[in-house]
């Protein structure tokens, strides 16, 4: 299997360039079934994870019906939002350098929003008391 050196589309060996930017197609690395766990990041203390079965289930991205059930369960959310904003959860997907993809600063942003409402919430219950 070649890859494009530029936009990492991936073509079968016979071809030589890319059909969409005309760039030379080199041959993309195989993946390795179990690649050895890559050290600590000097100076971060995070660990990135090469393959999503490394990552702990409680850092992995929630499947859909989790999503809906959190919706009617509030510790859930509370849960979901600390491991949120605690660390990177991860996608069962790559990204161009083949790396997993983690969650972004917009999911951060939306676990602060729903963390304050769910406080403004519970503030206005107890108001009513």
């Amino acid at each position: 299997m070649k890859k494009c050196s530029y936009c990492g589309q991936q073509y079968p060996d016979e071809a030589n360039t890319c059909a969409k930017d005309g760039q030379a197609l080199v041959v993309a690395p195989e993946r390795i079934a179990s690649p050895p766990p890559i050290p600590l990041t000097p100076g971060t203390g995070r660990k990135k994870y090469r393959t999503y079965n490394e990552v702990p289930w409680y850092r992995r991205e929630p499947g859909f019906l989790v999503l809906i059930f959190a919706l009617f369960c509030t510790p859930v959310v509370l849960a979901l939002c600390l491991i949120c904003l605690t660390g990177d959860v991860y996608k069962n997907d790559y990204d161009n350098e083949d790396n997993l993809k983690v969650w972004g600063i917009g999911n951060k942003i939306a676990a602060v929003l729903i963390l304050l409402l769910q406080a403004f919430t519970y503030w206005v219950l107890q108001q009513m008391k």
